[in-house]
Parts: structure tokens; sequence; C-alpha cells
């Protein structure tokens, strides 16, 4: 049982995934129009969780660095509510999430950034990992990271060429 058994692939293409009530042969309108409804409200709240997890996360992640005293305004970053919630850090990305969305209104120019800070993580990774397998002295365990690096660097550059690609397109 699936959306794609019950549609077809073109007609998923075609109409989307809020409109497979139409494929399911009920009788009755406003059955099928309640469960649209139903559908399309499960996707968009799918998505809020999605987005909701994401700003917790990172600002768990923001106050643990703030804690460790990494990052620049640390002692403001790290205050926490009565409960142990970390709204200073909480804020502050849902700030930098809203400037995104709000002032770069063309989304490959936001999947390229989200991509050069995926591998900005990527790299900051390998480097420590190399770091570790010097001080260890497992000089021949640093191939693979130095090959992750120079695929990182690669995907990089591609994602920095999309960036300036896509600003000669968009008109300002």
């Amino acid at each position: 049982f699936g959306v794609m058994h019950i549609m077809g692939e073109s007609n998923l293409v075609l109409f989307g995934v809020p409109s497979f009530t139409r494929f399911l042969g009920l009788k009755s309108a406003v059955i099928s129009i309640l469960l649209g409804l139903t559908m399309t409200t499960s996707i968009i709240l799918a998505y809020a969780n999605a987005i909701y997890a994401e700003l917790t996360a990172v600002s768990f992640l923001l106050h643990a660095m703030a804690k460790e005293r990494l990052l620049f305004l640390s002692p403001l970053v790290s205050k926490t509510n009565k409960n142990g919630q970390p709204y200073v850090a909480a804020l502050a990305q849902c700030i930098v999430a809203w400037a995104l969305v709000s002032f770069i209104n063309h989304k490959l120019i936001l999947l390229a950034m989200a991509n050069l800070g995926l591998i900005a993580a990527f790299l900051l990774t390998l480097a420590s990992l190399i770091r570790i397998r010097i001080k260890r002295g497992e000089i021949t365990a640093t191939i693979v990271p130095i090959f992750g690096i120079m695929s990182c660097g690669v995907l990089a550059y591609y994602s920095w060429l999309m960036i300036g690609s896509i600003l000669y397109l968009v008109p300002f």
C-alpha cells in the first residue's frame, strides 16, 4: 500500500500527493475532501516538525560550544532559562534561519549555501581526524581523510560555482 501504487507514477507527478484521494474510488466527496485535507495537514506538520528539530538541535549544539568557550559571544549564548533550555542560542539560530530564508530569494543559492555548510562540517571533522592520527603516529592512516578533504574541496568548488552562476541569473 503506497501512494505511488494507488496513483501511478505519472499521476503522482502530475497531480501531487495531496490529490491522491481522487484515486481511491471513494463515493463520498466529503470523505475525499477530508482525507485530502488530512494528508495536506500531515505534510505541513511533518515539515514543521523537521524544521523545529533542526532548530532545536543546532541551538543545543551552539549552547554546548558556548559552554566550552568556543564561540565569540560565549557568555551570552550559554545562558539558559529556568528550565535549562538555551533560549539565547535558539533565538540566534531562529534569527539566522529567518534572515537566510527572507533575504535569499533563490532556492538554488540556499541549497548551495547548505552544501557549503555541510562541507565545512565534514572538513573540520576530517582535519581533526588527521590531527589525531598524526599525534598517534599513524601517518599512513591519514590517507583516507586526505582523500576526503580533496573530495570536499571539489564539492565546495562546484557549490561555490553554482552560487556564482546563479547570481548572474537572478535580477536584483
